[in-house]
């Protein structure tokens, strides 16, 4: 059996930085090579520019050509078009949402600090 492991001697140097152990006596040359091999193949797959990202152009990935996904492309154009506009202000719809949404949270907190003065003062004797 083969084992793969990170040595921390050799970190920052030009040499592999894996370290190849067999569980039993010492590794022949072959089984060295291989084990480094392997380690090298793992840490290329795992790194994050083992594969690019396709550009505009090489038809790598397929486009949808589907209705739903033009309108979503052309919503993502709006929201990301660098007119000094904030996300909420954007779309007319969205305006009452946010306002609904900032008002429902200050009428919130106001009531959970009405509840706090509520439960900190002591109760009346009659």
């Amino acid at each position: 059996m083969v084992y793969v492991s990170r040595d921390k001697k050799t970190r920052g140097r030009k040499k592999s930085g894996y370290r190849c152990e067999l569980d039993q006596g010492q590794p022949s040359k072959s089984k060295l090579q291989t084990c480094k091999m392997m380690s090298r193949v793992l840490v290329r797959r795992f790194a994050s520019l083992a594969e690019p990202i396709a550009r505009p152009g090489q038809g790598k990935y397929p486009v949808p050509n589907h209705p739903n996904f033009i309108k979503l492309m052309e919503k993502q154009r709006l929201f990301c078009r660098d007119d000094g506009l904030l996300v909420w202000q954007k779309l007319p719809a969205d305006t009452p949402l946010y306002r609904a949404v900032v008002s429902m949270v200050s009428l919130g907190v106001l009531w959970s600090a009405y509840q706090l003065f509520v439960f900190a003062s002591p109760p009346k004797n009659k």
